[in-house]
């Protein structure tokens, strides 16, 4: 599965701000090892657990074109988590769980829920 790019406003609004349901945007860092394997895992994904939640990714590595709304990033990757076009939640790693741990962990609660 490739996750589509968000490169302008037009795009998140298509993907991620006009949907319904959850949807996630991973912000990531070309140059970040940890972003890299979470985009190949999910890039990856053949039994399709990623895909039972709408994602999109987007390169946020340049401060000067990277959308207000994104805010100040402490670390990445980030999962941002938007439902219903609204951001709810975001998930970044913490302690020895890395973000895309969390990020399976969030999908398994918002599977049982």
């Amino acid at each position: 599965m490739q996750l589509p790019e968000i490169q302008n406003d037009q795009d998140f609004q298509n993907e991620i701000a006009g949907s319904s349901g959850y949807a996630a945007l991973l912000l990531y860092f070309s140059t970040c090892p940890e972003c890299q394997a979470a985009l190949r895992t999910i890039e990856a994904d053949e039994n399709r657990f990623y895909s039972r939640v709408k994602i999109a990714k987007m390169e946020v590595s340049d401060k000067k074109t990277r959308p207000d709304w994104v805010g100040d990033l402490r670390s990445v990757p980030t999962f941002v988590i938007f439902q219903d076009g609204r951001e709810v939640k975001r998930l970044a790693g913490k302690g020895d769980k890395t973000a895309l741990s969390r990020f399976k962990d969030w999908i398994v609660e918002v599977l049982n829920a």
